[in-house]
């Protein structure tokens, strides 16, 4: 096939799916915009303007089905590690928060909002790393000791997910 033939006009999905679309070494890829819904049918189509090597049209366009999974991606649970963390004045340290799903689905770009509790904010200062989840589900995120020694709490949130993970912060 033409490689230049193969766009997003002459390869594409039903249903309103938008994507990009690759061609390579007799392979053609369509990669989704968003997450396509659960449970659906989709029809994917080559058009027949897309054409050979040698500037021939398909005889007709070449469609084929497919039915993405019913597995609900429904987000679990949040931990955050470590759970507890003892810092000494003016240093800091890492927290790892970890979203997990049901049916080994991906919890990738989920965003994790860090809350100080109390009178903590005057402990300690939490800054993100990375505050969307990663390809493991994982945010990260870098606590410093402020000048002043107590005890603080951090607690860590995701949209849509009515758990929270909490980390303590002694200070010393």
């Amino acid at each position: 096939m033409n490689a230049l033939t193969i766009t997003a006009s002459t390869f594409y999905l039903d249903n309103g799916a938008t994507g990009t679309v690759s061609y390579g070494t007799k392979t053609a890829t369509f990669i989704p915009s968003s997450d396509l819904g659960i449970g659906i049918t989709y029809t994917a189509t080559i058009a027949a303007e897309a054409k050979d090597l040698y500037g021939n049209a398909m005889a007709a366009d070449y469609a084929w089905s497919f039915t993405t999974s019913q597995v609900s991606c429904a987000k679990k649970s949040i931990t955050a590690s470590p759970y507890r963390l003892a810092l000494k004045k003016g240093s800091h340290g890492n927290v790892f928060v970890i979203m997990k799903a049901d049916g080994n689905c991906m919890v990738k770009g989920i965003t994790v909002t860090p809350t100080i509790k109390g009178k903590g904010s005057r402990l300690i200062a939490v800054s993100p790393v990375g505050q969307e989840t990663d390809v493991n589900g994982e945010a990260e995120f870098t606590i410093t000791a402020k000048d002043t020694k107590g005890t603080a709490f951090v607690t860590f949130e995701a949209h849509g997910l009515d758990k929270i993970a909490s980390v303590q912060v002694k200070v010393r």
